[in-house]
């Protein structure tokens, strides 16, 4: 786990593939009869520094003292400035 804000906790979870049975993941899905949940009480920076998808770039870590807490989901890169 990494560090968190106090009283919040931060996950991060990841999947790995098993070679010859799986070859890649590229959506996250919700749906009525499936709906994907999540915690309301999910911290959310403001923009510029928050964001939805694909991580805070750590750049912006230091704009805010709380920017890298930042709730958000992805497939793939975790650090926003990488590329996929």
């Amino acid at each position: 786990m990494m560090a968190s804000l106090v009283s919040q906790h931060t996950w991060r979870l990841w999947l790995d593939l098993i070679p010859k049975r799986s070859r890649n993941v590229y959506t996250i899905f919700g749906d009525k009869t499936s709906a994907m949940q999540l915690p309301p009480e999910l911290f959310n920076e403001l923009p510029p520094a928050g964001v939805d998808l694909g991580g805070v770039h750590p750049a912006l870590h230091n704009l805010t003292t709380t920017a890298q807490y930042d709730s958000w989901l992805t497939v793939g890169p975790v650090d926003a400035g990488a590329s996929s």
